[in-house]
């Protein structure tokens, strides 16, 4: 004869009340008591938050290393004149970071690598348009719009 599964459905568990709880948790031998306290239970509410935001931070921290490792592949296609491989790890970079201007600059440097200048020339005056001032860009724009 086949054992019985020791457990309660979704449906018993949400009909207990805190006795019936209780007495569960002891035959469980999992006894946790139920907060009481309001001002222990916001304190455990603010460890928890806190503790997600510490988590969403390493995760950041963690994102932003593996951005600068796969930057810095990109980089190392581009001097290895890879211009495909490059352009593809620069359309990961730009997906996540959609407005760094060394990603931008970078695949439209790949892309005039290519063959495809008109390409990166959109995207050159796409990065003007965000920032006006900067040098580097004017400086490659002008290259590539006067050359024959």
């Amino acid at each position: 004869m086949p054992k019985k599964a020791i457990g309660l459905g979704m449906k018993e568990l949400l009909r207990m009340s805190l006795k019936d709880e209780v007495k569960f948790q002891k035959k469980t031998k999992k006894i946790t008591k139920p907060i009481k306290n309001k001002t222990k239970e916001k304190k455990l509410e603010e460890k928890v938050k806190k503790l997600e935001r510490e988590l969403r931070k390493k995760q950041s921290k963690s994102l932003k290393i593996d951005l600068n490792r796969l930057y810095k592949d990109a980089l190392t296609k581009i001097k290895n004149n890879e211009f495909y491989e490059s352009l593809k790890l620069f359309h990961v970079l730009i997906y996540f970071e959609p407005v760094n201007i060394k990603y931008l600059n970078n695949s439209a440097i790949a892309l005039y690598n290519l063959g495809l200048k008109e390409e990166a020339i959109k995207i050159l005056k796409e990065i003007l348009s965000i920032e006006p001032d900067n040098e580097v860009i004017k400086e490659n724009l002008n290259i590539l719009l006067n050359e024959e």
